[in-house]
């Protein structure tokens, strides 16, 4: 299976590509940042909110990219029929995207730190939940736009619709949590775990179904 895994998302990486759409969102990222940095916003929710959401965005804008490239190609009906596990098409669909959100969180998180440090002398640091959100807040993301997609096979619904979803479910939680009086980063671990467990069966009982119409149709 992890060679299926392995070749699948070599073939996500060979489909992946720069377009000029993305050039859209990295300017909101960049023209929000200075916009957040010079305002008088909670540093703290610009350090740990924004590089989430604007990891996770990015990484969703080029996985659309690698899905456009499936589609044109017919990619994913050809490995579907081909007999490979759908967990092995699983894993690749998730590692491919999560890897990809969690490397620009990464990136984008530790620049704002330094930003910051530069700007206004704040110590920077680091805790366990700042490595932990990307995972989780990612995965989260990445499993729904993939049901979506699958479902609606149109990638600016999948986007428009995961976050409506995200949205809504997360501030649902969020009011759930102060309302019992829990701590917002246990929150956003549990709700994250037990979402991306739900999304996790639901994506493998679709592929599943998918994969079996198709064979039925050969």
């Amino acid at each position: 299976m992890w060679n299926d895994t392995k070749s699948l998302f070599i073939n996500e990486l060979t489909g992946l590509k720069l377009r000029k759409d993305l050039l859209f969102p990295i300017g909101i990222a960049i023209l929000s940042v200075l916009y957040l940095l010079n305002g008088k916003t909670n540093n703290n929710l610009v350090i740990t909110l924004l590089p989430h959401y604007f990891g996770v965005t990015w990484a969703m804008m080029l996985s659309a990219a690698a899905f456009n490239y499936e589609k044109e190609n017919n990619t994913l009906d050809i490995i579907i029929v081909s007999g490979i596990s759908e967990y092995a098409i699983y894993l690749s669909k998730i590692l491919f995207p999560l890897i990809l959100a969690y490397t620009l969180d990464l990136i984008i998180m530790i620049s704002i730190k330094i930003g910051f440090y530069l700007k206004y002398a704040v110590s920077i640091h680091y805790s366990l939940i700042d490595f932990i959100l990307p995972i989780l807040i990612s995965y989260f993301i990445v499993s729904i736009t993939l049901n979506v997609h699958i479902l609606t096979n149109d990638d600016k619904q999948a986007l428009f619709i995961t976050f409506i979803i995200v949205g809504v479910l997360f501030y649902l939680a969020f009011r759930l949590f102060l309302l019992l009086n829990f701590s917002l980063n246990l929150y956003m671990i549990i709700v994250g775990m037990l979402l991306s467990m739900i999304t996790t069966f639901i994506s493998l009982s679709l592929i599943r179904h998918i994969s079996y119409f198709i064979k039925t149709r050969q």
